[in-house]
């Protein structure tokens, strides 16, 4: 159903994210590689982010499982995007970084361990995975599901904390107009290899 929803409200979407400011999330995620370094954009929406990590001259691999957001990302970007969904991510010991930024929130509650460890398996040693939700109790609303975390909520981590560390929380506000209200946990993880 949260694919659908993208791929029917994919110009809305664009509109709606495109200009979100993600630089102070950016800054502290890109603090953890080196220049250069090879990063995974899973589940990367429009590819705002994908063409940052580019300009700033990272090697970048992104997907999604929106076939309307991998064509918006492949033509913002300039570079190829993939379909694909968590699920399915089969990567080995590839990246130095993965940026889950509010993508993880509609994995359910259920698959969301069995993804992680897909996410950490894509990790070199010494990678960082960052990943975002919101704040509050999960919900379902225009067609997307939402899981998300309270901030006092780790106790969800525990049974992966033998290959992801948590190494930094931090609580923002929302960086798309008019959403200012809405919280954002952001996790970076550390791969414990």
């Amino acid at each position: 159903m949260t694919k659908n929803y993208y791929d029917e409200n994919y110009d809305e979407y664009f509109k709606n994210t495109i200009d979100a400011d993600m630089s102070e999330m950016i800054s502290k995620f890109l603090a953890y590689l080196k220049p250069g370094a090879r990063i995974l954009d899973a589940g990367c929406g429009v590819g705002r982010d994908t063409k940052v990590f580019l300009q700033k001259g990272y090697e970048v691999d992104a997907f999604d499982s929106s076939i309307q957001m991998v064509r918006l990302s492949t033509e913002y970007t300039g570079q190829m995007t993939k379909l694909l969904r968590f699920e399915d991510l089969d990567y080995v010991d590839e990246f130095d970084g993965i940026w889950a930024c509010a993508s993880l929130l509609h994995v359910s509650r259920e698959d969301l361990p069995n993804v992680f460890r897909r996410l950490e398996r894509a990790l070199r040693k010494g990678g960082v995975l960052y990943a975002s939700f919101k704040v509050g109790d999960d919900y379902s609303e225009g067609g997307r599901d939402f899981t998300c975390f309270s901030q006092d909520e780790f106790t969800f981590f525990e049974p992966m904390r033998d290959f992801l560390k948590i190494s930094s929380v931090v609580i923002t506000k929302d960086s798309k107009k008019n959403t200012e209200m809405t919280e954002w946990i952001n996790f970076f993880c550390l791969v414990c290899k």
